[in-house]
């Protein structure tokens, strides 16, 4: 049983340490985000983090898949920062 719990313990930390995601680049009206795995959650929340350094929240606008070896790639998440109440933004904070 404590042999199971060590290899799932392992397997987590190994998913965990695989999912990455940064931010690329940031101004007050875009931020675009850098993740290794296909999840729009995990770009969004990042997105939130650079939006908010100027009171803006982020509006997904595009994903590219981008090559960056023979069998890896990354995704880069286009977001624009907007002012709440323009251009029909709902922010759901529950």
């Amino acid at each position: 049983m404590k042999t199971i719990k060590l290899l799932t313990l392992g397997a987590l930390l190994a998913l965990g340490a695989c999912a990455s995601v940064g931010i690329a680049d940031i101004s007050t009206d875009k931020v675009i985000v850098d993740t290794n795995v296909d999840n729009l959650q995990m770009a969004t929340v990042e997105a939130d983090r650079g939006c908010s350094l100027y009171k803006r929240h982020p509006v997904y606008l595009s994903k590219r898949i981008v090559a960056t070896g023979a069998y890896t790639q990354k995704y880069v998440w286009l977001f624009a920062c907007m002012a709440p109440g323009h251009a029909n933004v709902q922010i759901d904070r529950s």
